[in-house]
């Protein structure tokens, strides 16, 4: 108001208790105010604003507050929790305020927004961040960031990232400033509230897939460099709908087991907030119960779903909808029985048959059929477990158990831990090492047993499936496709991923990589791995190891996959002990060490990209085990 009417001076009667408020937090709300105005309309015509007490005590209230303004509003209110061993901080404050190694910007493609946050940032960095940012131009979409100085700012660089629109986006932005924090061996970044400006998404929303994405990296990161991750609200309004959710986070810590290559992941939480591809829903009858946990998710998906469930077939006993307003892709509708490994199974089946790679379940069967906590855990993991058993090639990535009741979640963890204690010493010669459940029967005197796949079973579909996807060519004609049996090989590869998983037991160590080769190769690498020693023959650029590639294209191409008299052509599934990587560098005949300590770990491998990793070097011959030999036609 005093802007349109050109007004330069402002008097604004200071608020406390007599309308019930108390005066520090009212100096504070006000404080914020100016400054979100000031923030939003820089070109503002308002010079000066006098704040008029009414009563000494409400002077001296509001003196306190602003000499604490002059250290820096971020020391008013903050809230802290521990994830992985790593501070996890929300502010209430200015951005431009905090000391750091990184401060992001969340602005748009052509680096030039003066509105909001953004362009507090860039008014309190400077000319020299402004004409940086000028010379690098717009941010290119494969990147979707770029990185500054610091400017008059007391940070070393800023990293600026597109504002993303989506509550999903958030989650991919974050992970992308994490990872960059990563390269650059940073140890505090402060990031502001993203997606709550001009974007709106709700606050609840923001918060959850912030700290979603910082959980699971720091999961996967267990020797990561950062040691602080500063998340600023700018408004009080934010900073209270933030600080209900980092109150939930807080309460309990998450526990991740690998079972085969698949993290199952127990937390403390509401379900209706998880990100899992499918959140599974224990529904009756109707498939429209509208009491206990699953008449809360079908309220939190919306009137959409319901309508979606009023078309269940009564005599279904499992169905998929759409999520609605829910974060995931969609819901697994199940009946409540007293079988729960039977229902774990049921659903993972139908996981499966959908492609997903993750799944939220509740905890099942401690509501109306009363069973005891550690035996309905005990029921989950066994059916998790037997429909692992039966899919060595799932696509599941990980299964969350999730459970809104600390009593439960103690019970949970309790058998968790126990079922799946980590390995305390390995000790070679003592490791009893049993061959994958799938495989044939072998006798003794078998070194290698090669098992041509039935063109009409799950295995032989999924490994083709994944193959053709990622191959970019439709043209291609799958000749067969063979398991690869090798006791010798399998032992020492299993050995050494017993070791990575104790050094690293956060991370999803093991991936399923591809690996070109020629006809006279097939016969060496199936009976002696992968060896590294002919490295060189199709190029070092990433260092002197042995190659594989995520997708199938890569090593489908003759330089790699020579085809023979025959036109056919050969690549590998493989089985690859990655674990924590780097960049890699055509000198490197082994992976560096993490950090300048020669003492220190090194790394398991090295990649191309940390970014977006397609190509993986492997520098230990035990670390891939030729699984499947995908012989093809084009």
């Amino acid at each position: 108001m005093c802007a349109k009417h050109s007004y330069a001076l402002a008097a604004i009667q200071a608020v406390g208790t007599e309308v019930g408020i108390d005066p520090q937090t009212a100096a504070v709300a006000i404080l914020m105010g100016i400054r979100d105005y000031f923030v939003r309309f820089p070109e503002s015509r308002v010079s000066e604003i006098h704040l008029i007490a009414s009563t000494l005590n409400m002077y001296e209230d509001y003196l306190n507050v602003f000499k604490l303004r002059r250290r820096t509003l971020s020391q008013l209110n903050s809230y802290e929790l521990t994830m992985f061993g790593k501070s996890v901080k929300l502010i209430l404050g200015d951005i431009t305020d905090e000391t750091a190694d990184a401060i992001v910007n969340i602005t748009n493609t052509e680096l030039n927004n003066k509105h909001g946050v953004s362009g507090a940032i860039f008014l309190a960095a400077g000319d020299s961040v402004t004409e940086e940012c000028s010379r690098i131009g717009p941010i290119p979409n494969d990147d979707g960031f770029v990185i500054t100085g610091g400017g008059n700012l007391k940070c070393e660089k800023i990293i600026h990232i597109i504002g993303p629109k989506k509550t999903a986006l958030i989650i991919t932005a974050v992970e992308k400033i994490l990872q960059v924090c990563e390269q650059h061996q940073l140890s505090t970044v402060v990031i502001p509230a993203i997606g709550t400006g001009n974007v709106l998404v709700d606050v609840y929303s923001s918060i959850s897939a912030m700290l979603d994405a910082i959980e699971k990296h720091l999961s996967y990161s267990p020797q990561s460099s950062l040691q602080e991750i500063r998340i600023i609200a700018f408004t009080q309004y934010v900073y209270q709908g933030f600080i209900s959710v980092f109150e939930r986070k807080n309460a309990k810590g998450v526990i991740n087991k690998t079972i085969r290559h698949t993290n199952v992941k127990l937390k403390l939480g509401n379900i209706t907030d998880e990100t899992a591809d499918a959140i599974v829903n224990i529904n009756d009858r109707t498939w429209r119960k509208s009491s206990g946990i699953s008449g809360e998710l079908l309220a939190a998906a919306g009137e959409s779903v319901i309508e979606e469930c009023s078309h269940i077939d009564c005599k279904a006993t499992i169905a998929v909808t759409e999520a609605g307003n829910l974060k995931s892709k969609k819901i697994i509708h199940v009946l409540a029985s007293k079988l729960i490994a039977e229902s774990v199974e049921n659903v993972l089946q139908k996981c499966e048959a959908l492609t997903l790679s993750s799944v939220a379940f509740p905890a099942l069967g401690t509501g109306g059929h009363g069973l005891e906590p550690q035996i309905t855990i005990t029921l989950i993991l066994d059916g998790i477990e037997k429909h692992l058993a039966k899919h060595p090639q799932s696509f599941l990535e990980e299964i969350c158990v999730v459970t809104f009741c600390e009593d439960v979640y103690m019970d949970y963890s309790e058998v968790l831990q126990n079922r799946f204690k980590d390995p305390q010493e390995i000790n070679d010669a003592n490791i009893q090492i049993s061959p994958p459940e799938y495989w044939a029967d072998m006798v003794i005197d078998d070194k290698v047993k090669k098992i041509t796949l039935l063109v009409d079973s799950e295995e032989y579909r999924n490994i083709a499936r994944n193959f053709i996807q990622t191959s970019d060519n439709t043209d291609i004609r799958i000749v067969k496709i063979e398991r690869i049996q090798n006791l010798t090989l399998w032992r020492s590869y299993s050995i050494r991923k017993i070791q990575v998983d104790k050094k690293n037991p956060y991370r999803v160590n093991e991936r399923h990589l591809y690996h070109g080769t020629s006809a006279d190769a097939i016969r060496k690498i199936n009976h002696h791995g992968f060896n590294r020693s002919f490295c060189g023959k199709n190029g070092t650029k990433h260092g002197f190891g042995t190659y594989f590639a995520r997708d199938a294209s890569y090593s489908c191409h003759s330089v790699y996959a020579a085809p023979d008299e025959n036109k056919y052509k050969y690549v590998y599934q493989a089985l690859v002990i990655t674990g924590e990587y780097c960049a890699g560098q055509e000198s490197y005949i082994e992976p560096p060490y993490i950090g300048e300590d020669p003492s220190a770990d090194q790394y398991d491998s090295v990649v191309n990209s940390v970014h977006d990793p397609i190509a993986f070097v492997v520098f230990n011959d035990s670390s891939a085990y030729p699984e499947y030999l995908i012989t093809f036609t084009r």
